[in-house]
Order: structure tokens, then sequence, then C-alpha cells
């Protein structure tokens, strides 16, 4: 199946008890792979997963982090701030957070914790898993 995340046609809507989005959500609507502008992209395609997800339904995504949004200079990628997370990506689409977990720095990548403890050049990741409401 070949489309786009940010088009809420796609899939009906409900069609899924889970979504996982790794390493992409950053990408869409920035146009660097081809697909159209659009700014907020990655909060469309995040709406339209909470379409397409059933009541109760889960959503797992990772998102480069860093202490505030922002959108590479070379526009291949967003970075989130924490509050982005919510703001952004999960109040829009009915989801309600439900576990979080940012990647330590090297040599520790692979170790996971839940709050940032530092500055990790250029970006940590943080990883989601969010439910849809009902």
């Amino acid at each position: 199946l070949k489309g786009s995340a940010m088009d809420p046609d796609l899939f009906a809507p409900e069609s899924f008890d889970a979504i996982v989005l790794l390493g992409a959500l950053e990408h869409f609507g920035l146009g660097f792979y081809g697909d159209p502008v659009d700014e907020d992209g990655d909060t469309q395609a995040m709406v339209n997963v909470g379409r397409w997800l059933r009541p109760r339904g889960l959503v797992y995504f990772d998102v480069p982090c860093q202490p505030t949004f922002r959108i590479a200079e070379n526009r291949h990628f967003r970075s989130y701030g924490p509050t982005d997370i919510q703001r952004r990506l999960l109040w829009p689409a009915g989801l309600t957070e439900v576990n979080r977990g940012y990647s330590l720095p090297e040599p520790l990548a692979g170790t996971w914790c839940h709050e940032p403890t530092c500055d990790r050049v250029p970006y940590w990741f943080v990883a989601v898993l969010a439910q849809k409401e009902g």
C-alpha cells in the first residue's frame, strides 16, 4: 500500500487496534522525501492516527527530542520539546499518553529513562505510547 499518513482517507475510521510509527513522524510534511510541504504534517498525521484507531487503541512512536521544538536546517526532520509531544502530537489527535521514555546518550544508548538527563548532540530520542480515548 502506498499513500500518505497526512491523507485522512488512507484508511477507514477505527481500522486498527494499534499503530506503530518508527523513525517516521518527524519527517512528515517537510518535503525532504518529495512529500508535500505542510508545516503541520506531523500533527495532521497524528490526527489521522487518532481517526484510524479503534477506541482504546494504542499508538507507539519515537521522535528526536530537544529542550525546544525545531525543524532541522535542511528540513530533514523535526525535534520536539517535551511539551510539544502533548501539544503538537497527542492532544489534537484525542490521544492520552500512557508512557514515555528517553534514550540515554552514548555510551549508554539503548538504555531508557523517564526524564531526559542531559543534552545529546545532535539530539536524543523519546519513545511514546499513547491511547485513544473511549
